[in-house]
C-alpha cells in the first residue's frame, strides 16, 4: 500500500468522530516504515460512548425480525464486496 490515509477517526454509533482527548497516533507500515495514517486514540470516555451507542443499537436490532436483520446482513456483505 503506496497511498497514505490522511486522519482515520473513531466510529461510534453511526459517525466518524475525533478522540474526546483529541490524541492522535501515527500507524506505521512495517514493510517500509512509512506513516499509514493518524488514527485518533480513544481513552475510556470513548469505549463509554462507544459502549453506549452499541447498546442503542442492539436493542433497535433485536425488535427488527428475522427477514429484516437478514437484508442488512446481506447488504453489509454486498458492500464488502
Amino acid at each position: 500500500m503506496s497511498e497514505r490515509l490522511e486522519e482515520v477517526k473513531l466510529h461510534i454509533g453511526g459517525r466518524y468522530v475525533e478522540a474526546a482527548s483529541g490524541r492522535t497516533f501515527e500507524t506505521i507500515n512495517p514493510a517500509t516504515g512509512q506513516s499509514l495514517a493518524t488514527v485518533h486514540e480513544a481513552d475510556a470516555g470513548d469505549v463509554d460512548r462507544a459502549v453506549q451507542a452499541a447498546r442503542a443499537g442492539f436493542a433497535e436490532w433485536s425488535r427488527m425480525s428475522g427477514a429484516a436483520r437478514g437484508r442488512v446482513l446481506r447488504r453489509a456483505a454486498e458492500l464488502l464486496r
